[in-house]
């Protein structure tokens, strides 16, 4: 160990001076060697030196830029809401770098030093939770990029790739995989070294614009602020009492002048209509529909409809203000619903990073160890792959056997099990069951770890004194 140690400071790698090269390695690229890729289907499809058009159809029906879906978010501080909350709840899991499962014992404990030299170069990485964040968000527009700037960390003393965003709106592909960006000089975009770029990607892997939510998103959004422009017209309209004046013919112009003068000192807003009558009068007609509240009433229940799609879509689940019934069943069945779709986030996260900056910082500081024994990012998971021993699955059994002795509490037993090695997903829904199904179990007492619990002993019916003087 010590020795290895020894070669690591020694050398180029550990170096101030000799900055790594993120294309040492450059992986090829499989889209070339495509059969039936989206410029060859449709050749119609490229433009400009083989630029690839965004295969949004919700942008080319439009004729829009990827932009319109930043708008949205900033017309739209609901739909923003909604996008803001997945990420966030998703980034609530901690994001896990675990070491490779080596072929042979020797060759583990090099495995276990990697991957505990890559957790704490992750968390000198600058800009990280900004980024990961900005990633996230690709589900939405269908892809999201960062850049990797090498940096020579002072306390780890390796390079780190730092983590910086880049807009969506910066980004051309090509039928083969290249990418380009957009400058104010060059529209048609500067070819740029993929393995520099962190690539997040969903909803299609045909090209490197994936397909994003928003493509669903927009003529909704649209609806919505037509009716919104004639909900506030009506308003303006039939929301206020709009009185109608009615102003007799015969009253000569000093007459009447006096009189809308008169009218002008008391009502802000009003219509005049000559009349046979030899009175003057005034009608409320809209006075019904502003007391009623029914002014923009249609336009505001459609609205409603239009963002219950909105969250089904973004969500999974509609979304509603108070617990129905005060039992609050409904937003559990909602609240599994979105916490199902975290373990899928995260696993597409862990993806892209591995294929991005765990392969560039092993390259850089870890070029001697193989690639098969490269850490990796795997946070959370539906599933326990490499199993508990049977320690962990005691203790595990002595921390739920203790939350429903209401020994512990729920958030603690959480955080048991997930230092045990249990998936947060997993230990979250282990708990909630215990505590939802507490009155149906049998009562147990707290027995020594590696042994079963013990049932506690029935109460007993009469007085134990009266029971012996009886015997």
């Amino acid at each position: 160990m010590a020795s290895r140690r020894q070669r690591r400071a020694s050398g180029a790698k550990r170096s101030k001076t000799a900055r790594p090269e993120v294309a040492a390695a450059k992986p090829g690229k499989p889209e070339s060697t495509r059969a039936a890729s989206r410029g060859k289907r449709d050749p119609f499809s490229t433009y400009g030196n083989g630029r690839l058009t965004s295969p949004d159809r919700t942008l080319r029906r439009f004729g829009k830029r990827i932009s319109a879906y930043t708008d949205i978010l900033h017309q739209f501080p609901n739909v923003a809401g909604y996008c803001k909350w997945s990420v966030e709840h998703t980034l609530s899991n901690e994001i896990t770098i675990k070491p490779a499962k080596a072929a042979s014992a020797d060759d583990q404990p090099r495995a276990d030093d990697a991957a505990e030299r890559m957790k704490k170069a992750w968390a000198r990485v600058r800009n990280a939770a900004v980024v990961l964040q900005s990633l996230l968000m690709g589900e939405y527009y269908g892809f999201a990029r960062a850049e990797m700037v090498a940096r020579f960390d002072e306390v780890v003393k390796e390079w780190i790739p730092d983590l910086y965003d880049v807009d969506q709106e910066a980004w051309l592909f090509h039928d083969d995989g290249r990418s380009f960006v957009i400058t104010t000089q060059n529209p048609q975009g500067i070819e740029v070294d993929d393995a520099k770029f962190v690539h997040f990607q969903s909803g299609s892997a045909d090209t490197k614009y994936g397909y994003g939510r928003f493509a669903y998103l927009y003529t909704v959004v649209w609806k919505i602020q037509q009716l919104e422009d004639y909900a506030l017209q009506a308003i303006e309209d039939f929301g206020r009492p709009l009185p109608i004046v009615h102003i007799p013919r015969g009253w000569d112009e000093p007459e009447k002048a006096a009189f809308e003068a008169a009218l002008d000192k008391t009502l802000r807003n009003y219509l005049s209509a000559p009349t046979n009558d030899l009175k003057a009068s005034v009608d409320m007609p809209t006075g019904s529909m502003s007391s009623s509240g029914a002014a923009g009433r249609q336009e505001f229940e459609a609205i409603g409809r239009y963002e219950t799609w909105i969250q089904v879509l973004l969500l999974g689940a509609p979304q509603t203000g108070n617990k129905s019934l005060g039992t609050g069943k409904l937003e559990e069945t909602r609240r599994a619903v979105w916490d199902d779709k975290t373990p899928l986030h995260l696993s597409a996260l862990d993806n892209c990073l591995n294929g991005s900056w765990r392969d560039t910082y092993c390259r850089w500081n870890l070029a001697d160890l193989p690639v098969e024994l490269w850490p990796r990012f795997e946070s959370d998971s539906t599933s326990v792959s490499d199993g508990l021993t049977g320690i962990q699955a005691q203790t595990a059994t002595d921390v739920l056997v203790k939350l429903g002795a209401q020994q512990i509490t729920a958030t603690a037993a959480v955080e048991l099990l997930s230092a045990l090695g249990l998936p947060r997903a997993r230990a979250v829904a282990m708990v909630e069951s215990t505590v939802k199904e507490r009155e149906s179990l049998r009562t147990v007492v707290t027995a020594p770890s590696g042994s079963a619990p013990v049932d506690e002993p029935p109460p007993a019916d009469g007085d134990p004194e009266e029971e012996e003087e009886a015997a």
